[in-house]
């Protein structure tokens, strides 16, 4: 007979997203200069989907995902991080540009001006699904904002 340990009603209780959130607000404030995060996830072919953002995040990534390209899709097709110094002028995604964010966006212009690095890293829960975290960021040589995300 195997034992069974009980699981404790307290994290029973959380749900993940509301976890992963709280998470995401903690890792951003304590990054210096972080503008937002982000966590998607993909399994067994699904389309990539943004699960929890935080910040400016909450824009930046789906537009990557569903309307652009950007470091968070290219992360979870080539499971390997994706960096960028500037990411509305880097060629790899010639349609993610401040202009095209802008006009998506446009009550966020003045915090798009800010948006220069984004990290994209992906991990992997299974064999057959991909998490990713990412975000956004002015780093660049100054200190800038900066966004995570993938």
């Amino acid at each position: 007979m195997t034992a069974h340990t009980p699981r404790s009603p307290a994290t029973d209780d959380i749900p993940a997203a509301a976890l992963l959130h709280t998470l995401l607000d903690r890792i951003s404030a304590d990054i210096p200069g972080a503008l937002g995060a982000a966590v998607s996830i993909t399994h067994h072919g699904e389309p990539l989907t943004v699960l929890v953002t935080t910040g400016i995040a909450e824009h930046v990534a789906p537009a990557q995902t569903q309307l652009f390209g950007g470091p968070i899709p290219d992360a979870a097709a080539t499971a390997e991080p994706v960096l960028t110094d500037d990411l509305f002028t880097d060629p790899r995604w010639p349609e993610l540009t401040l202009d095209t964010i802008t006009c998506q966006f446009p009550s966020l212009a003045s915090t798009w001006a800010r948006v220069h690095g984004v990290a994209a890293l992906p991990t992997y829960y299974d064999d057959g699904g991909g998490l990713s975290w990412s975000s956004p960021s002015p780093w660049t040589t100054p200190a800038p904002a900066r966004l995570f995300g993938s």
